[in-house]
C-alpha cells in the first residue's frame, strides 16, 4: 500500500473504557456486530499494565486514569483517530460499561437498543445518538452537586457564556454517540478544543459529552 491509499470502513468503534472496565470492553468488543466495514479500537489511560491483557485492539492514551480527566481522554482518543491513515464516515463512541448496563441510566441507552438503531444500518448523521440531553448553567450546577464534583464553581458560568449564547444546548449522552468524519475534522481543527477539553476537566468535572455538545453548536454555525 502505498502512503497515498488508504484503509476505507464504514465506521471506527471506540470503545471506551477505564482500566476496571478493559475486560468488559473485550467482551463489548467481541458481542458487537464483526464486519470488515468496522474497525475497533478500545481506549484506556495511561497507566494500564498491557501485560493484564493481550489485545492488540487497546489504544493506551497519554491522560492518566480519572473522571474528571474525561474531557482530555476524549480528547486524544479523537486525535489518535484522526492521525490514523484511514477513510471513514463515522465513529462510534461507546461505553464499555454499556455490556452490563450498570450505569445506563435510561433503557435507550442499553446495549440490545445500540446494537438495534447503529449496528444494523449505516449512519448519515454528522452527529447523533441514543439518549439526547439538554444542558444549561443550572443544570450544569446539580449535575456537579449531583457527582458530588467540589470545585465546580462559577468558572463554568463563565466559559459556558462564552461558548455558546443559547440557554442550553442539546448533546448526546457519553454512554454512546457517533460523530461523522467532517464534525471530526472540524473539532481537530477548532484552535479552542485542547483549551475547552482542560477548563472542562479543572472546573467542570470532565464532562466530555457536553464538550462534544458545545463542538456541535459550533459546527452548526460554521455550516450554515
Amino acid at each position: 500500500m502505498t502512503d497515498q491509499e488508504q484503509i476505507k470502513y464504514e465506521s471506527i468503534v471506540c470503545i471506551y473504557a477505564s482500566h476496571a472496565h478493559v475486560n468488559m470492553a473485550v467482551e463489548l468488543k467481541n458481542t458487537l456486530p464483526q464486519t470488515p466495514e468496522r474497525k475497533y479500537f478500545i481506549f484506556t489511560a495511561n497507566g494500564y499494565d498491557r501485560s493484564d491483557l493481550d489485545d492488540d485492539s487497546i489504544v493506551i492514551l497519554d491522560v492518566p486514569e480519572g473522571y474528571e480527566l474525561l474531557s482530555l481522554k476524549t480528547y486524544q482518543m479523537l486525535k489518535y483517530i484522526h492521525q490514523l491513515n484511514v477513510d471513514f464516515k463515522n465513529i462510534y463512541k461507546i461505553d464499555a460499561t454499556v455490556y452490563t448496563g450498570e450505569t445506563c441510566i435510561k433503557k435507550e441507552e442499553k446495549l440490545e437498543n445500540i446494537t438495534k438503531r447503529f449496528f444494523s444500518r449505516s449512519t448519515v448523521n454528522h452527529y447523533d445518538g441514543v439518549r439526547q440531553c439538554t444542558c444549561g448553567k443550572g443544570g450544569m450546577l446539580k449535575w456537579a452537586r449531583d457527582k458530588n464534583i467540589k470545585n465546580f464553581s462559577g468558572t463554568q458560568q463563565k466559559w459556558y457564556d462564552s461558548l455558546t449564547k443559547a440557554i442550553k444546548i442539546k448533546y448526546f449522552s457519553g454512554k454512546f454517540y457517533t460523530i461523522s468524519r467532517e464534525f471530526l475534522d472540524f473539532i481537530i481543527n477548532d484552535s479552542r478544543i485542547n483549551r475547552l477539553s482542560q477548563v472542562l476537566s479543572d472546573d467542570w468535572g470532565g464532562c466530555e459529552d457536553i464538550m462534544i455538545g458545545f463542538l456541535w453548536e459550533d459546527y452548526k454555525q460554521h455550516d450554515k
